[in-house]
C-alpha cells in the first residue's frame, strides 16, 4: 500500500509539473501579446485570446488524465488503455459516473485523482482570471506610472519657468 502511495505521489507531482509548464505557456503567451497588441479591445481579440488559454490549459488537463490512466495500466489496475483513460478522466474531472470501478484494494487512488484534478483545475482558473483581470491592470500601471512621471516632470518644468520669469 504504502509502495502504490509512493508511486501515485510520484503522478501528482507529475501532474503538477504538467500543469506549471501549461500555465507558464499561456503567461508567456499573454505576456508577448500585450506589449505587440496593447490591452484586447473588442469581441472578437478577447475571445481569441481566452480561448487560446483554454486550449492550452485544457491540453494540459488531458495530458495529465493521460498519465494517470498509464498509472492505472502499470497498476494493472485496467485491461485496456482506453478504460483506464475512461476512468481517469471521469475520476479526474470528479463526475464519478461509478461505471467502471477500482478493484478492492486500490480504492483510496480515487479520492486522490480527484482532490489532484480538482487542485489542477483550481490552478487553471487563477492563471485565467489573472491573465484576464491582474496582468492588465499592472500593464495599465506601467502606463499610468509613465504618464505621471511625465506629468511631473512637465508640472516641475512649468514651476521653474514660472520662477525664472518671477526673477
Amino acid at each position: 500500500m504504502l509502495v502504490m502511495f509512493a508511486a501515485a505521489s510520484a503522478v501528482v507531482l507529475l501532474c503538477v509539473l504538467i500543469q506549471a509548464g501549461a500555465c507558464a505557456v499561456c503567461i508567456r503567451f499573454y505576456a508577448r501579446f500585450l506589449p505587440l497588441h496593447g490591452l484586447p479591445t473588442g469581441a472578437v481579440p478577447v475571445v481569441s485570446l481566452i480561448f487560446l488559454m483554454v486550449m492550452c490549459l485544457l491540453a494540459g488537463h488531458l495530458l495529465q488524465i493521460a498519465c494517470w490512466g498509464l498509472f492505472f495500466l502499470w497498476l494493472g489496475v485496467f485491461r485496456d488503455f482506453q478504460t483506464a483513460l475512461y476512468f481517469s478522466g471521469v475520476t479526474f474531472t470528479t463526475i464519478g459516473y461509478g461505471d467502471v470501478v477500482l478493484p478492492p484494494g486500490r480504492y483510496l487512488l480515487g479520492p486522490l485523482v480527484g482532490i489532484t484534478g480538482l487542485l489542477m483545475a483550481g490552478v487553471s482558473t487563477a492563471v485565467m482570471v489573472n491573465l484576464t483581470v491582474f496582468l492588465p491592470t499592472v500593464y495599465l500601471l506601467e502606463w499610468i506610472t509613465v504618464i505621471l512621471f511625465l506629468g511631473y516632470v512637465g508640472l516641475v518644468g512649468v514651476q521653474t519657468r514660472r520662477a525664472s520669469q518671477q526673477s
